[in-house]
């Protein structure tokens, strides 16, 4: 003769209505195999708006009593709360084209542009490329032989002074 006990989990404890016994440790009498507790199996799917999340138990089952009766896999939703990055959230449920979107955002969507646009003029890498940029002009080119002569002229002048004194 089987008798059926009903448990509730509660941390890895299984409390029946005559005996309280540990998860790994069941009655030796025959009775109706008697579930474990749900354990989560892994992550829920999305950390925001309705996901899901699979749970597992297993059956009890000592001396060969009678099998559990249910299921021993399920599937549970989580993170029901809606995304909060989500700012248009409202216009989702009416029936809008991508056109009448894009009006409605219209504003918004610019302003969003013009934060994330880079002025490519005040970067430092085109700041430097200015600073050291060549110049092609023939006006340029004079000015630099100039300075490189009036510096090697003096120091050839010193050359040529002591040269003769070795």
């Amino acid at each position: 003769m089987y008798s059926t006990l009903h448990m509730k989990c509660r941390k890895k404890i299984i409390f029946t209505s005559d005996k309280i016994l540990r998860s790994d440790y069941l009655s030796e009498s025959k009775f109706v195999g008697s579930w474990t507790c749900w354990e989560d199996d892994g992550q829920c799917s999305t950390s925001c708006g309705n996901g899901t999340q699979i749970r597992r138990r297993l059956c009890n089952n000592p001396n060969y009593g009678d099998a559990c009766s249910g299921k021993h896999i399920i599937s549970v939703h989580c993170n029901i709360k809606d995304c909060p990055v989500y700012k248009w959230g409202h216009l989702k449920d009416l029936n809008l084209t991508k056109d009448d979107l894009k009006e409605v955002m219209k504003d918004e969507l610019d302003e969003m542009k013009s934060n994330l646009t880079i002025d490519s003029k005040n970067m430092s890498a085109t700041i430097r490329k200015r600073i050291s940029a060549r110049d092609i002009r023939p006006s340029a080119a004079s000015v630099g032989y100039v300075g490189v002569s009036l510096l090697l002229i003096p120091l050839l002048m010193i050359i040529s002074f002591d040269v003769p004194r070795f």
